[in-house]
């Protein structure tokens, strides 16, 4: 599964500023909302999902590296929101968390979402790889390197 088309357009951002996880998540929520353009989503409903889901068990890995995620019925498509963070935020480890992959899915398509979050640990998973994701400056870059990485693994 190429992850390419499910990347949100104006949803591959570089954080500079320090922010907080629920900040991390409201950009997260507000992009996938706008790519899904579609008024009955709200990136509030969006933003609640990916709460109620960290806190059923957090998403971050000791590598720094997290996956929030959130499934809700009748979503029209999957979507991916990259994160690249200036400054590390805890989401549930030990280590904070500078790389944040957000995903939204269907509910009534639980395997594609399933499918999306082993694509993305496997262009995560190497050191190099994550290296070349955290030396992005740019969300052009960011979208850049993350394709880069995921033809990699094609």
């Amino acid at each position: 599964m190429a992850l390419g088309p499910h990347l949100v357009d104006d949803g591959v951002l570089v954080l500079t500023q320090h922010a907080d996880r629920r900040t991390v998540l409201e950009h997260a929520a507000s992009a996938a909302a706008a790519a899904m353009a579609d008024p009955g989503i709200a990136a509030s409903d969006l933003l609640a999902a990916l709460e109620a889901r960290e806190d059923q068990a957090p998403t971050g890995t000791p590598e720094g590296v997290a996956f929030p995620h959130a499934v809700l019925p009748g979503l029209p498509r999957s979507v991916v929101v990259a994160i690249r963070l200036g400054s590390p935020v805890e989401f549930g480890t030990n280590r904070p968390c500078d790389l944040v992959f957000a995903m939204f899915g269907d509910a009534n398509q639980p395997w594609h979402h399933v499918r999306l979050l082993a694509r993305l640990a496997r262009i995560t998973g190497p050191v190099d790889a994550r290296s070349r994701l955290r030396a992005a400056t740019t969300g052009d870059d960011l979208r850049a390197a993350i394709l880069a990485e995921d033809a990699a693994n094609a």
